[in-house]
């Protein structure tokens, strides 16, 4: 798959998105999906480099924290769908 096609596909989801219809259940289960999401992320790139041996990586942890809590509003965002 070439970078062109794989942005394409992004942007096309990127624009269909907002426009998808989610029921109640589909929400909740979506916020579920994401929280344990956020919680591999926090564990494995924020929490797994403090307690290693090896050296400490900066970038990586923040990183990490930055996709953890953008997923985490968004499973915030579906959690609080009516």
């Amino acid at each position: 798959m070439t970078t062109t096609n794989c942005l394409t596909k992004i942007f096309t989801f990127i624009r269909i998105f907002p426009m998808m219809e989610f029921n109640k259940r589909q929400k909740l289960d979506i916020s579920k999906n994401l929280f344990d999401i956020t919680k591999i992320i926090l564990a494995i790139v924020v929490l797994g480099p403090i307690v290693s041996a090896e050296r400490f990586k900066l970038v990586l942890f923040i990183c990490g924290l930055a996709i953890f809590f953008i997923i985490f509003g968004l499973a915030i965002f579906f959690d609080k769908g009516e």
